[in-house]
């Protein structure tokens, strides 16, 4: 596996800009967007800010990693939801251990092991 650096490439949200800009530049990918999982160094996982509203969001989590997805493909079912749910209308932050993690020394297995504790976060602060 690996492990590549976002400086200069479409996934480099460490100064905030668009998040159109990523999704655009990944539009003629297999997964037509943003699907992709980031390791994470610290429990800020990332925000998102609407200038218009001034609203923001923060991710904070202490899971290893992040899986951004941007809802790239029209859903076959309908979501319960009474916005227009065409593509690149939501996005997730899915704090997890790294996919697939359990084949690669170099990252989490994500076992959890028999009377092994487990304390994980994922926290969603709204600022308006």
């Amino acid at each position: 596996i690996k492990q590549a650096d976002v400086a200069q490439t479409p996934f480099d949200f460490i100064q905030p800009k668009p998040l159109r800009n990523g999704v655009l530049a990944l539009l003629d990918t297999a997964q037509k967007g943003l699907d992709h999982c980031f390791i994470t160094n610290s429990n800020h996982v990332g925000s998102l800010f609407d200038p218009k509203t001034q609203r923001r969001l923060n991710v904070y989590s202490n899971y290893p990693s992040v899986v951004i997805y941007t809802h790239n493909f029209i859903s076959k079912k309908p979501l319960n939801t009474s916005v227009p749910q065409g593509v690149h209308s939501s996005i997730t932050f899915e704090c997890q251990y790294e996919p697939d993690g359990i084949h690669h020394p170099v990252l989490n297995s994500a076992i959890l092991k028999k009377n092994e504790p487990y304390h994980h976060f994922i926290d969603f602060e709204f600022e308006f």
